[in-house]
């Protein structure tokens, strides 16, 4: 605008030159309506539309400080106090974490941990823990033995209960009955 005023007093009465006097006045109303509007997207928590608008205002104009340290603040990695809140409350939800697990609220704190990693993707600690939790929350399956065993079991208590219900008296199982049992038990073993 300096410029453009600079080279009207240079050529006064210069169309062209009042014509992008005009323009770039307008560009930088336009530019502190785009950071108000920002700033109340800002509010209303809509931050892609806040950095939207701030990107616009910034087309407008470039120098615009306000818009500058706006568009900092929404993209949170340029702005110090920003990324130390998010560190505080990494270490605060890491820490929780680790008092849940004292206390034996494993899925609790891998729950905690999913979230700390959320806000900060790259902590090699909190990775660290959630997969150590995570082999603690589920162990490796036991022997194909043991659970074709517990499954013979429950085949037979459910043959049992099922006689009961029906006012049968407890009696062998009937081949069939088991048959189609264990099909229901490994299909359903199947869809977990």
């Amino acid at each position: 605008l300096a410029k453009a005023q600079e080279l009207n007093q240079k050529i006064p009465g210069d169309i062209e030159c009042l014509k992008l006097i005009h323009q770039i006045k307008e560009n930088l109303k336009k530019a502190d309506k785009l950071v108000q509007q920002a700033e109340k997207a800002l509010q209303q928590g809509d931050l892609n539309q806040a950095q939207s608008l701030v990107e616009q205002a910034l087309k407008l104009d470039p120098k615009k400080e306000r818009a500058r340290k706006l568009l900092a603040y929404i993209q949170g990695g340029e702005n110090p106090e920003v990324e130390q809140k998010k560190q505080t409350i990494v270490d605060n939800l890491f820490q929780l974490a680790q008092q849940m697990e004292e206390v034996k609220l494993l899925e609790e704190a891998l729950l905690t941990l999913e979230v700390a990693l959320k806000i900060d993707p790259g902590r090699s600690d909190v990775q660290e823990m959630k997969k150590e939790l995570e082999r603690q929350v589920s162990p490796s399956s036991p022997p194909k033995e043991i659970e074709k065993e517990i499954e013979e079991e429950q085949v037979e208590k459910l043959t049992s209960l099922l006689q009961k219900e029906q006012g049968e008296m407890p009696s062998p199982p009937d081949l069939e009955k088991r048959r189609k049992l264990r099909l229901f038990f490994e299909e359903s073993l199947e869809d977990e």
